[in-house]
């Protein structure tokens, strides 16, 4: 009779053991993909500036440009009009054509800035997603806290097991 309490004690333990490891190795694993997702956001925002920062450069650069030649369409109009002679047509040719590039490089710079106005909005939209990860990373933290009074409980159990598993003397006393 009491051999069959004892290895029922011991079966009820080991599961309860098995089921916190299984548990524990569960909650082990999420963290570990959750760290890992940070990390690949982490990385993906990183990659992001760093592309932000190009563009806008490229931007500057392509700004300095334009303003250049705008500088130069502006001198060469200062010119026309200072020495008006018989190649006007062929200057105001050659001005509409700085015209155009300059025009062409705008649009082109526009382009660029909407891209850049999106790239913004994926920096947000990571920065949305890393704040949702660590939100689940503090109840995660909440989760460890739980396990830790399951471990405080588990710890209790085992001077009740340990005494559970003591052998014990049965006297039967017969009534009448």
């Amino acid at each position: 009779m009491i051999q069959p309490a004892q290895e029922y004690a011991k079966q009820a333990a080991g599961a309860l053991a098995q089921g916190f490891l299984t548990e524990v190795g569960k909650i082990q694993g999420t963290t570990n993909k959750l760290i890992q997702q940070m990390s690949y956001i982490n990385q993906m925002a990183v990659k992001d500036r760093e592309i932000f920062v190009d563009t806008l450069a490229q931007q500057e650069k392509s700004s300095q440009e334009i303003i250049q030649e705008i500088q130069q369409i502006s001198q060469a109009i200062q010119d026309n009009y200072q020495s008006v002679n018989h190649n006007f047509t062929e200057h105001t040719e050659q001005i509409s054509e700085g015209l155009q590039k300059a025009a062409t490089a705008l649009d082109s710079r526009i382009a660029a800035l909407e891209n850049c106005a999106v790239q913004v909005a994926r920096i947000v939209e990571f920065q949305h997603s890393l704040e949702r990860s660590l939100q689940t990373l503090e109840k995660t933290a909440q989760l460890e806290q739980v396990l830790g009074e399951v471990r405080t409980n588990l710890a209790l159990l085992k001077p009740v097991l340990e005494n559970l598993h003591k052998p014990r003397r049965i006297t039967l006393v017969e009534s009448e």
